[in-house]
């Protein structure tokens, strides 16, 4: 299997294989992720109101 060495993409007679690792690697990756954006947003939010019950003075200030 020839890979470059600089790109890292499928190279010489393997160049074929590359348009159907990127799809495989999208629809594959693409789930992940919106699940960690998601994570991400419930956890923002999460000490947000973590905040506002923790130190309510400190947020009408």
């Amino acid at each position: 299997m020839n890979i470059h060495p600089v790109t890292l993409r499928f190279s010489g007679r393997d160049e074929e294989l590359e348009e159907g690792f990127l799809r495989h690697f999208y629809d594959h990756s693409l789930p992940v992720y919106r699940w960690g954006f998601l994570l991400g947003a419930v956890l923002y939010a999460a000490f947000g109101l973590l905040d506002a019950i923790a130190m309510p003075d400190v947020m009408v200030q």
